[in-house]
């Protein structure tokens, strides 16, 4: 998982997926992109990606849906969208991996249907350029955070964000990784985004995260910040941003 700790890791990483679900099943047209249950299809077929965007940004608002309530009407239709994206970038693959130094391997384990988190799916769209954006899909929730997906659609291209790995020590260990921690800020002058994992619910210790996006969906990494959790919590600590640098190694 991407929340790196000295003695705790809490996030998954993903190796190479299996091929996502077939596109190419019968399904709506992109005009008819308000229908939950099909894919969204370009003229060549494939998935339509900013049809999808479009009936994203309509049914989540522009609102961070996320903490909704479960019983918010709009929860079934951002789910079923989630869904969608699944089939074009393969994101919940990512969400139910992670990667186990001992055997230097992947390992699945793909969460049983109906008995993941009610936030599974939930999404936000953060406007990342002209025709492109990122979206955060969670994977799931715990008591104070949760870990996610990310999804690049530019124009009318789809794809999952995979990012290396690196332990306390600055070294990579696995292929990319598919899932982030908590995004704080996503900035598209820059073209980056950050993230925040906490290694326990004071928010004390943790990982923070600075990552760029290239226009053609690669992500660079550009640090990770580390802090270990002391067996007292000191009166006055230093915000993420300002935590010690393990990578890149300074």
């Amino acid at each position: 998982m991407r929340l790196l700790l000295p003695a705790f890791v809490l996030l998954v990483a993903c190796a190479a997926p299996d091929a996502p679900a077939s596109r190419n099943e019968s399904s709506p047209s992109a005009a008819s992109a308000t229908n939950t249950t099909g894919g969204f299809r370009g003229a060549s077929g494939d998935f339509d990606a900013r049809a999808w965007v479009r009936a994203a940004l309509e049914a989540t608002g522009g609102a961070d849906m996320e903490h909704t309530n479960y019983d918010d009407p709009r929860v079934a239709r951002i789910k079923a969208l989630a869904d969608t994206l699944d089939r074009a970038v393969g994101w919940k693959r990512a969400c139910d991996s992670y990667w186990d130094p001992e055997s230097n391997r992947e390992i699945y384990e793909p969460e049983p249907d109906g008995g993941g988190h009610w936030a599974r799916g939930m999404m936000e769209l953060h406007p990342f350029g002209d025709d492109e954006h990122v979206v955060a899909v969670t994977c799931n929730f715990g008591a104070y955070q949760g870990y996610y997906a990310l999804a690049h659609l530019d124009g009318d291209e789809a794809t999952l964000l995979l990012a290396q790995d690196y332990d306390e020590h600055a070294q990579p260990y696995g292929p990319p990784g598919g899932t982030f921690s908590t995004l704080r800020v996503v900035d598209p002058d820059t073209r980056e985004f950050t993230t925040f994992g906490l290694a326990r619910g004071l928010g004390d210790c943790g990982e923070f995260g600075r990552y760029r996006v290239g226009e053609d969906g690669t992500v660079e990494v550009v640090e990770i910040r580390m802090r270990g959790c002391d067996p007292t919590v000191p009166d006055e600590l230093p915000p993420p941003e300002e935590w010690p640098v393990v990578y890149p190694r300074q």
